[in-house]
């Protein structure tokens, strides 16, 4: 029999004011608390897709290295585990994976999306697509409506059943307390997770939210119709998500909420200047913004083109002039230019030396390309033009056999030039 306390103050009776109104249901007239608050996934971090990359080749099971690449294809793909699960087709470009989706949340059609190959890691050949396709290949994957099998319990194999959301939240789980994770911890994540990784990170480097909102295929409240007329639309989200990848390799991270996000290592440049300047607080209004100094050895593994300073031109001349007073390089080795973003690249015949940009050949020109018959036709001095830092690092003008000089002259050089300068100098003795 109930007892009516209609009269009683709450808490004479013992019970906690939070603790009531958090029991209630919004059919008890009022508004449930937890209801109020929208829980999300929170974002991996930098460090736990690291981990995740190099796990794509190195779990010990085939299971956990397909689904360690299927973490990645969503995290720089950024998109859902139901469009990487629901694929009609797995293409591959020089610079990224191309998956289109026949099933995508408020997609009534075919959805075609790129997820960058070199993901975060700043290791030279750095792709972690690679073991991923491999893996798929020994696995009879992707099947022809969906991408991956069920894995058993102990992902030792797999069953003969699609996989599921609950099946990829268990392999994001394994990997992460794999990496040194705590269980507790491990689980907070989901596999929309990795759909928050890329906007975390794009939003603290300032991008625009048009940007943002590209990269993750969102619908736009205004100029939709633009995007729709975007013939290549794929390449100008990748655009954008290599900006990102940069500033990750160089050792820009996120801060953590609350923090003042620190300016971004490589600014994201349209038309020659960057978007947003790095946030460097001036002397005065008049004085001159101060460049976004960058260490050499940054400068090596960089393999993209942009504006390095805030608001000025870094035309890569001086790297340019070290490597050449280094370096000796071989005769097939030209410069072209790329007239659209007015930047001399060093071709091997095979493409660029950096392995950005395909120039094509002396012979069948890539739209945009001038062909040198030297290595030295652009300089420095004498050319309003900006040099490739990646084509001109010294480890890509070594690795496509350049010889190195000292006070110079060649340190390894030709059996036969040396055979020839023991001979004159024996016949001068």
């Amino acid at each position: 029999m109930f007892e009516n306390h209609s009269s009683t103050p709450i808490g004479s009776l013992g019970v906690d004011i939070r603790d009531f109104v958090s029991s209630l249901t919004p059919a008890d007239g009022i508004l449930d608390p937890e209801a109020v608050t929208k829980h999300q996934a929170p974002a991996l971090s930098v460090d736990a897709v690291l981990w995740i990359e190099t796990s794509v080749s190195s779990a010990h099971t085939l299971p956990l290295r397909i689904f360690a690449g299927i973490v990645c294809l969503c995290t720089h793909g950024v998109k859902r585990w139901s469009d990487a699960q629901h694929l009609s087709k797995l293409e591959e470009s020089p610079d990224a994976l191309l998956p289109t989706s026949y099933r995508s949340k408020w997609k009534d059609q075919p959805l075609r999306w790129a997820a960058l190959k070199t993901g975060f890691d700043s290791r030279e050949g750095a792709d972690w697509t690679v073991a991923f396709l491999e893996a798929l290949s020994e696995a009879c994957l992707p099947k022809q409506d969906f991408l991956v099998l069920r894995p058993t319990s102990d992902f030792q194999s797999f069953t003969d059943h699609p996989a599921t959301w609950a099946d990829a939240n268990r392999a994001l789980h394994a990997l992460l307390v794999m990496g040194g994770l705590g269980p507790e911890k491990a689980t907070v994540y989901t596999m929309h997770s990795c759909r928050h990784v890329y906007p975390t990170l794009a939003f603290q480097l300032m991008f625009p939210p048009a940007a943002v909102t590209l990269m993750g295929h969102w619908s736009f409240s205004t100029d939709k119709m633009a995007t729709v007329y975007d013939a290549h639309r794929t390449s100008t989200e990748l655009a954008y998500k290599a900006n990102i990848c940069s500033n990750v390799k160089l050792g820009w991270r996120p801060v953590a909420e609350g923090c003042v996000p620190s300016p971004p290592l490589v600014p994201l440049v349209v038309g020659g200047r960057p978007v947003v300047p790095a946030l460097v607080p001036a002397a005065s209004s008049s004085a001159e913004p101060a460049p976004l100094v960058v260490a050499e050895a940054e400068c090596e593994e960089m393999f993209e083109d942009f504006s390095l300073v805030n608001g000025g031109d870094f035309k890569g001349g001086d790297v340019q002039e070290s490597t050449l007073a280094q370096y000796r390089l071989p005769g097939h080795v030209v410069q072209v230019l790329n007239e659209r973003s007015k930047t001399v690249h060093l071709s091997d015949g095979d493409g660029t030396l950096c392995r950005r940009w395909q120039c094509g050949t002396s012979k069948e020109l890539a739209k945009g390309a001038e062909f040198a018959k030297t290595h030295s036709r652009w300089a420095p001095c004498r050319s309003a033009v900006s040099f490739c830092i990646g084509c001109h690092s010294l480890k890509a003008v070594s690795k496509c056999g350049g010889v190195l000089l000292v006070d110079g002259e060649p340190v390894n050089g030709s059996s036969s030039s040396g055979s020839e300068s023991s001979s004159s100098s024996s016949s001068t003795e």
